[in-house]
Parts: structure tokens; C-alpha cells; sequence
């Protein structure tokens, strides 16, 4: 459809809709240049997450509980 289209009938459960097209925007590939905070901020999470998953399985395997009754 084009901006401008209006759509037929359309049925639903909830009822009969009907749709107009008011504007299209295309959809591009972004460059590396504006990805690059993106991608950067994904790796530096997932190095984080995995540097915490150590540190944490570290700490319970130095960990002594001693439970007395």
C-alpha cells in the first residue's frame, strides 16, 4: 500500500477494521560509523557479564559455611 491507500475490510475477533496508510519511511542499513556505539556497548556486556560470572564462581569456591545446631 501507498500513503494515501485505504485498505479493505478487514476482519478481526475483536471486529472489522479498516487501515489508511499515512506515510511510509524507509528503512535503511545504518553505516558502521553509526553502529559502532551499538556494537561496542553489546561487547562490553557481554565481557562484563562474563568477568562477573568468574569473579562470583571464585568467591564460592573460596567461600567456607560451617553450619552448627
Amino acid at each position: 500500500m501507498s500513503p494515501g491507500d485505504v485498505s479493505g475490510l478487514i476482519k478481526t475477533p475483536s471486529g472489522i477494521k479498516i487501515i489508511k496508510v499515512l506515510e511510509k519511511q524507509q528503512k535503511g542499513l545504518k553505516t558502521l560509523e553509526e553502529s559502532r556505539d551499538a556494537i561496542y556497548g553489546e561487547l562490553y556486556l557481554k565481557e562484563v557479564n562474563k568477568q562477573y560470572a568468574t569473579w562470583i564462581k571464585e568467591l564460592r569456591e573460596k567461600a567456607f559455611t560451617k553450619i552448627t545446631f
